[in-house]
């Protein structure tokens, strides 16, 4: 299964830090996470460094 997280924030709040905490998780359960989110956000360095796949407007 494949899950589509959206992010419409440049900073950090809460929506983006759910998601940080459930990307393990469902990665644990087989669940294929992808990101789409804002160029140059904080939450685009994070999929980055966690090879998790993301696109960008």
């Amino acid at each position: 299964m494949k899950i589509l997280h959206i992010s419409g924030a440049k900073g950090w709040g809460g929506n983006e830090q759910q998601m940080i905490y459930l990307f393990p998780e469902l990665r644990n359960q087989g669940v294929e996470n992808i990101v789409f989110g804002i160029k140059d956000s904080v939450l685009q360095r994070y999929c980055n460094n966690m090879n998790i796949e993301l696109y960008i407007r």
